[in-house]
């Protein structure tokens, strides 16, 4: 049972709390009173974003942020009391005080435990719009069918059947035999075109018969011809060696030759660079360069003095801590009278809201503002209006002063940070602050004498002496570093020309010949070894063709069984799967047509109930009949009632524990007699809870709870 529905930003509701009673509860309002968006709000809290008309975006009231939107419903469950709380940033169910699921997804689904409908069966039955149902009669067989397969969850059955024509074999299997009778053939061409065992043999024979020459030839080679051509190749190798030493001893003492010339001229030039420098000169240089800079530095201060702004005579006579006092007093005056003539504009505004100038009595529709305590209380409000009227203007010229005397502190403090930020520190040695005004008066303590001497012929003359006595001490090093230089090359000549003398030339002629007939002896059983060779290389790669194939054909022939496994066990799915996808399609009519005839029973009594006459309803290809008669005749009010009997049996059958219903102008189109029929027939189907909407006065009065919109 609901207990209370609070919306927050939902719709055109901004904040309203609703509470509701077991029995018949009727929301009544004029048209776009948001009746059906406190229906909406209820399934929403249960069952979130999904069980809305529209996106979450477009239910947030206007000029609000989605994240405003928040709805919690109570509900009170076999006795225990649950509060379900949903908004675009999460969603909670407490019981008591006590968090007991959070999550958008975990409330949901513990909603549908709860009540023993998900939300697609409640959107469908308890919560569903009467236009749901009555356009379900309208449309005909096909949307009947549709409303119970959807209460069924028969797309389970076709997810099943799309499943099966997505992944299993179906239809015909003539192009599967087709490939059957391929595959067929293709093993007996592959069987009669591989080579037969005794080819494979006869190949073999002729390659180890080579290889048995081949190695008879080898053995010859490694005895007879090898060793003297070996000796003749190991004795040239060590007289080109012999050469090459010698030829690298002659490029070592070349080398040595040059890099002694290069040292000997090198010394040369750097004893040239060596001068004498006058250092006395250099050091009067630097002082005369010093004093200069000082002078300049003095010159710059004083004319950045002179640039200083005049003062403009008006000054704080005090220290910096008493001005910041001053200053810190007059703000907090400001303050405080800025604060006052606030609370003085509030209270005037209170007293004006709780005048009372017009308004109808809804008892004895007289001007309320003429009864003689609402006179007395606006002539009481009057008269302190106008006392407040007083004080305010007051409070408003010595505030303007206040403001005056605040603006001119600012200016004396923004005129000190101004005066103190033109110190730089480059000045800050030539003058003097007088602390005791505030901006504080500024003097010149720098001296006098502000000529300019010549610097940059002092400084031209000094660099290039320095940069002389830079050059000569620069060659005297060198000077040094090449002596030690010289000395150690000369070593490393004297060292290569004595290596020179103890290394032999060699003559490599008679070697060469030696090594030459040795060769062309090799070469004539190598000639022979590559002739045989090529004999074994032919003769093994005709096997190895004969083999390859060999395996080849055998690839084919265990690929060709395969296929001819997989299109027979392909041709045997077929017709099992065909069969059994016949077998799913006609479970879903008779499954329905059983469905139907097991609620019409219900339906048939609340209908003769609701109508106050006999009426037996059933179902067939054509859709709903009445006493054997389409309901096609039946008037508009009929139609209603005859839907909201079947919602009432479907909700029986699919959610036989609800004790919720929630009905939206259920009756929009009945008459006084047939109104007072659907209410009583509500007040004794068994539900614990109604939840009504109606514009019917009728059914206000026999509310056990009426929530009245417009109030």
């Amino acid at each position: 049972m609901i207990k209370t529905l609070t919306l927050k930003c939902f719709r055109k509701v901004l904040d309203d709390t609703m509470v509701f009673s077991g029995g018949l509860n009727v929301l009544r309002g004029a048209n776009e009173a948001s009746k059906t968006t406190r229906l909406e709000a209820i399934a929403y809290a249960l069952y979130g974003a999904r069980a809305l008309r529209d996106s979450l975006a477009q239910c947030v009231t206007w000029g609000h942020k989605e994240g405003e939107l928040k709805v919690e419903l109570v509900i009170e469950v076999e006795g225990k009391v649950y509060s379900f709380r949903r908004s675009k940033w999460g969603s909670e169910v407490y019981v008591g005080s006590r968090l007991f699921v959070t999550g958008q997804a975990e409330v949901t689904a513990f909603s549908a435990q709860l009540l023993g409908a998900d939300a697609k069966t409640a959107s469908s039955l308890m919560m569903a719009d009467q236009a749901g149902l009555r356009g379900a009669l309208d449309e005909g067989p096909a949307a009947i069918s549709g409303l119970m397969a959807k209460l069924a969850d028969f797309d389970t059955i076709d997810k099943i059947i799309e499943a099966m024509q997505n992944t299993l074999l179906l239809g015909s299997d003539a192009p599967i035999r087709e490939k059957l009778k391929v595959a067929e053939g293709e093993r007996e061409e592959a069987f009669n075109a591989m080579p037969s065992s005794t080819t494979v043999a006869d190949a073999e024979a002729k390659v180890a018969k080579a290889e048995k020459a081949l190695a008879k030839l080898r053995g010859e080679r490694d005895t007879v011809e090898a060793p003297a051509y070996n000796l003749a190749a190991d004795n040239l190798r060590d007289a080109e060696a012999a050469k090459e030493r010698y030829a690298a001893v002659v490029s070592d003492l070349d080398h040595a030759q040059a890099r002694l010339g290069h040292v000997i001229d090198a010394l040369d030039d750097a004893k040239g660079r060596v001068v004498d420098v006058d250092q006395e000169r250099i050091a009067s240089l630097r002082k005369d360069l010093f004093d200069a800079a000082e002078a300049m530095k003095r010159a710059s201060a004083w004319e950045a003095f002179l640039k200083l702004p005049g003062y403009t005579g008006t000054f704080w006579v005090g220290d910096d801590e008493s001005f910041r006092e001053a200053l810190d007093a007059a703000r907090r005056e400001l303050e405080f009278c800025t604060g006052q003539r606030r609370e003085a504009d509030d209270r005037i505004k209170e007293l004006k809201r709780d005048l009372v100038t017009d308004g109808i009595c809804k008892s004895c529709g007289t001007d309320i503002s003429q009864r003689p305590d609402i006179v007395a209380r606006n002539a009481a409000i009057e008269a302190e209006l106008a006392t407040l009227a007083g004080k305010v203007a007051l409070a408003n010229a010595h505030l303007d002063g206040v403001k005056d005397d605040v603006a001119s502190f600012e200016a004396l403090d923004r005129a000190d940070r101004q005066q103190r930020a033109l110190i730089t520190s480059f000045l800050a040695p030539f003058v003097a602050l007088d602390e005791n005004f505030v901006p504080p008066k500024i003097s010149w303590i720098g001296g006098d004498g502000y000529v300019n001497p010549d610097f940059n012929k002092i400084k031209e003359e000094l660099v290039s002496l320095e940069q002389e006595a830079e050059a000569s001490k620069k060659a005297e090093g060198e000077v040094e570093a090449l002596t030690r230089s010289l000395a150690q090359t000369r070593a490393e000549y004297d060292t290569r020309a004595e290596a020179l003398k103890a290394t032999p030339d060699v003559d490599l002629g008679p070697l060469e010949d030696a090594h030459s007939a040795a060769a062309e002896a090799l070469n004539a059983i190598d000639n022979l070894i590559w002739d045989k060779d090529q004999e074994r290389s032919k003769a093994a790669n005709d096997l190895e063709s004969l083999r390859a194939e060999q395996g080849a054909c055998l690839t084919r022939l265990n690929a060709a069984k395969l296929r001819i496994e997989e299109y027979t066990k392909d041709i045997e799915a077929i017709s099992f799967n065909n069969s059994l996808l016949k077998k799913m399609r006609a479970i879903k009519p008779s499954v329905t047509d059983y469905l139907w005839n097991s609620v019409l029973a219900a339906v048939s009594q609340f209908f003769t109930q609701l109508r106050g006459e006999a009426s037996v309803v059933t179902k067939d290809s054509d859709g709903f009949k009445v006493n054997g008669a389409t309901i096609k005749s039946l008037s508009g009010s009929t139609l209603d009632v005859l839907a909201l009997a079947v919602r009432v049996a479907l909700t029986k059958t699919f959610i036989p524990n609800s004790s919720l219903l929630v009905l939206d102008e259920p009756g929009a189109g009945c008459d006084r007699v047939r109104m007072a029929s659907l209410l009583g027939f509500l007040s004794s189907v068994g539900f614990r809870q109604v939840l009504l909407a109606s514009h019917d006065a009728l059914s206000q009065d026999v509310a056990d709870n009426v929530i009245n919109l417009e109030d």
